[in-house]
């Protein structure tokens, strides 16, 4: 449900503000990153547990690709 309140911090930086989304294998976070000011930023974390193997790998490379885009 995007807009919960997070109290998470990630790698002592990124402190989850809440949930923006989700859909297929991944969902997306506003966060600030400490190691930016606070800068507003997106967390996107995948979540492949319990797909097929042939499927892991697909949704790897599309999130691949999505990072060198971004």
């Amino acid at each position: 449900m995007p807009g919960i309140l997070m109290t998470r911090v990630l790698n002592r930086r990124y402190q989850l503000l809440s949930r923006i989304g989700a859909g297929g294998f991944a969902t997306v976070y506003k966060a600030e990153d400490s190691g930016l000011d606070n800068r507003t930023v997106a967390i996107k974390k995948i979540d492949l547990q319990g797909l097929p193997a042939q499927e892991v790998y697909a949704a790897s490379l599309a999130f691949q690709r999505e990072m060198r885009f971004l």
